[in-house]
C-alpha cells in the first residue's frame, strides 16, 4: 500500500465493454431509472439553496474523487487482460464518497445519484477503466439517500437512517459490482 496523491498522474481510459456488457450497463441503468421513479416520495423539492449546495457538491468531486488516496498492492495479483498494470480499481480514494453521500442527505436520491454518477466518471476513466463504475455509483448514491429519508418505526430499523450505518451498508453492495464487465 501506497500514498497516492492524484489519479492525474495515468492516462484516461475508459474501457468500452461487449456487447453483454452493454446489455448488462443498459439493464441497470434502467434499473435505476425504475427505481428513481418509485423513489420520488422521498425527493424534496429544490429552491436556490438546494441548487447551491448541488452546483458545490458537483465542483467539489473532481477534487474528492481524483486527490489524495492509497494504491493498493498486491504482489502476487496479475493483471487483468487488455488493461494497464496498475490493477484497475486499486486505488482507495480517502474522500471520494463525501460529496455524494452528503447530497444523499441534503438532496435526495436524484441529486445522490446524478452526483454519484459524476463520481462514478471521473472514477471510471482514472481508476477502473470502466464504464460501469458510472452506474455503480449513482445508484450506490440513490440508495443511501432512500435510506436516509425513510421513515422507519421499529429500534433496529432506525439504525438504517443513521448515517454512518448507511454507508456501510453500502460496502457488500460495492463488491457486488467491483468485478462488474
Amino acid at each position: 500500500m501506497k500514498f497516492l496523491l492524484t489519479l492525474l498522474a495515468g492516462i484516461a481510459f475508459p474501457a468500452l465493454p461487449t456487447s453483454v456488457g452493454w446489455f448488462a450497463w443498459i439493464s441497470l441503468l434502467a434499473m435505476l431509472v425504475y427505481a428513481l421513479f418509485r423513489w420520488r416520495d422521498y425527493q424534496p423539492a429544490w429552491n436556490g439553496r438546494e441548487w447551491g449546495i448541488f452546483f458545490t457538491f458537483l465542483i467539489l468531486i473532481p477534487l474528492t474523487s481524483l486527490f489524495i488516496g492509497l494504491r493498493l498492492s498486491s504482489d502476487s495479483a496479475r493483471p487483468l487482460p487488455g488493461l494497464p498494470a496498475d490493477a484497475p480499481g486499486s486505488a482507495l480514494m480517502i474522500f471520494s464518497a463525501i460529496p455524494w453521500l452528503l447530497g444523499g442527505g441534503l438532496l435526495g436520491p436524484i441529486g445522490a445519484a446524478v452526483l454519484g454518477a459524476f463520481s462514478g466518471l471521473l472514477r471510471g476513466a482514472w481508476d477502473t477503466y470502466s464504464i460501469f463504475s458510472i452506474i455503480e455509483f449513482a445508484i450506490l448514491g440513490a440508495w443511501f439517500s432512500t435510506n436516509m429519508r425513510q421513515r422507519y418505526r421499529t429500534p433496529a430499523y432506525k439504525l438504517l437512517r443513521q448515517p454512518i450505518v448507511g454507508a456501510l451498508l453500502l460496502i457488500p453492495f460495492h463488491t457486488l459490482f467491483y468485478g462488474a464487465p
